[in-house]
């Protein structure tokens, strides 16, 4: 520690006019950096020891050599001279490079002198162009390390909402050599520094609390809901250039110029859509891009649905529930891209042309995704119950709409003892149980009824006694 105040002072004397520091280049600045250099050895001949392993006791633990060099950087980074502290940076990260040792790395972002934050910030920049001017180039992985040590410097002095910026900032940047899956870690980590920010845990984000901050972080979160939309056609890409005899020679090119251009930069979702789901007809990927953009177009929503079910309806019933399922998961309880009454309707049509044995297949499907039975019986089947037409397969023979009308009595009627069987055990969350309306279902049951009334076939029958007990057991009050 004595050496180096000792060599701090003497390169001080050496250059009382502090020469040194300036950014001209006359053979005056040069000779009073020369001058200084000759001190500024003997600081980096003893830092060099103490982060030498040769250089250190072999008794010492590596907690106690690391007080050690903490103890020594802490009379370095008291130094005034900005030449001075420009050089121990530029040392530390030479040694961390050469080293890997992070604790050299935190030492650094740990300091609290006015002269490391404009060295980062100017070096952040000198890095961004270099690698926008040639992302290839040989020493590029040095200058992507350089663009994390800004944004992890304000992390560490407690000024979370300036990383956030400081990342958001480095994910827009195209042609830098970032890939796509680099700009949607550092968009994580914006998120965190973000959050951190608006739960004021940094002592620097006073200021940036509330509205300010809010606003940070949901835009970070758009432009994450957008990078999730760009990495799933990206996806798309990749996986149908390797499906076997599933692309030409042409198209396979195209695929492989489109996941370059993703790979360079972040798109809006509105350049994600036109420029490659569109184009390329991922329509999963085109709900995915309606739904991060809260886009209200009932018709186009539907007319994209329609294309994802002449696709998905060539597959067996297992591989369609797990889609359903996937998307469900994904997109509900959004009606503008999981518009419910309109999905059973086209899955309920599917099931009975495909002869389905399980007539609950759909209702089950949507119960698995977290649809209420409240929700399914009222704004679904009992809706369809009233307004069949809206269910009907146009251009079908009567035969056809017979047979839905049929089906979805039976389908209602599974559904309601679905319902009231769970109910009765307990089995649903406190807010179905509670949501559950008897008297409004009684009415609804005096409508089947009067429609069954002098039926005479056996499942009609069997239907018209299922309807007739339900009705008893809501009037009697055993639901309440």
């Amino acid at each position: 520690v004595g050496i180096v105040a000792l060599a701090l002072v003497c390169a001080d004397a050496a250059d009382p006019e502090d020469l040194a520091s300036s950014t001209e280049t006359y053979p005056e600045v040069q000779e009073a950096q020369r001058a200084r250099d000759m001190y500024y050895e003997r600081v980096f001949s003893t830092l060099q020891k103490l982060w030498s392993a040769d250089g250190a006791d072999g008794a010492e633990s590596p907690e106690t050599r690391r007080a050690r060099q903490a103890e020594v950087l802490r009379v370095a980074e008291k130094a005034a001279n900005e030449y001075f502290h420009e050089r121990l940076y530029v040392w530390l990260l030479e040694e961390q490079r050469r080293t890997g040792d992070h604790h050299t790395e935190h030492a650094l972002l740990s300091m609290r002198t006015p002269h490391l934050e404009p060295f980062l910030a100017n070096l952040f920049d000198q890095s961004l162009a270099a690698l926008a001017a040639d992302p290839t180039c040989p020493e590029g992985d040095e200058l992507r390390k350089n663009l994390d040590l800004l944004w992890k410097y304000y992390s560490k002095q407690g000024n979370h909402f300036r990383s956030a910026l400081t990342l958001a900032r480095l994910v827009e940047r195209p042609q830098c050599g970032l890939t796509l899956a680099h700009r949607f870690d550092y968009l994580s980590q914006a998120k965190m520094q973000a959050e951190l920010c608006v739960a004021g845990e940094g002592q620097a984000d006073v200021q940036a609390q509330g509205a300010v901050g809010m606003e940070l972080l949901n835009d970070i979160r758009e432009r994450i809901q957008a990078a999730q939309v760009q990495q799933a056609i990206y996806n798309e890409y990749d996986t149908r250039s390797r499906l076997p005899g599933g692309a030409s020679a042409g198209v396979a090119a195209e695929y492989r110029t489109s996941m370059a251009e993703l790979d360079q930069r972040m798109f809006t979702v509105s350049e994600l859509y036109n420029r490659y789901a569109l184009r390329s007809k991922f329509w999963e990927c085109s709900l995915m891009i309606f739904h991060c953009s809260n886009h209200n177009d009932p018709r186009l929503v539907r007319n994209v649905w329609r294309k994802v079910f002449k696709q998905l309806f060539r597959c067996d019933a297992e591989v369609v529930r797990q889609r359903i399922l996937s998307l469900g998961a994904r997109f509900y309880p959004s009606e503008l891209v999981f518009p419910l009454r309109y999905l059973c309707r086209e899955l309920e049509v599917w099931k009975l042309r495909h002869r389905l044995a399980d007539r609950t297949f759909v209702v089950n499907v949507m119960r698995d995704i977290g649809v209420p039975y409240r929700v399914l019986f009222w704004e679904v089947y009992d809706y369809y119950m009233d307004h069949f037409l809206d269910l009907q397969e146009p251009n079908a023979p009567a035969s056809f709409h017979a047979q839905q009308r049929a089906d979805l009595l039976e389908v209602t009627a599974a559904l309601l003892d679905q319902w009231t069987r769970r109910l009765l055990a307990g089995a649903l969350p406190a807010a179905e149980q509670s949501q559950f309306e008897p008297q409004r279902i009684v009415a609804a049951l005096d409508r089947y009824l009067a429609e069954l009334s002098g039926a005479s076939a056996g499942d009609k029958r069997e239907l018209k006694s299922f309807f007739e007990g339900l009705r008893e057991s809501l009037l009697s009050g055993k639901y309440y």
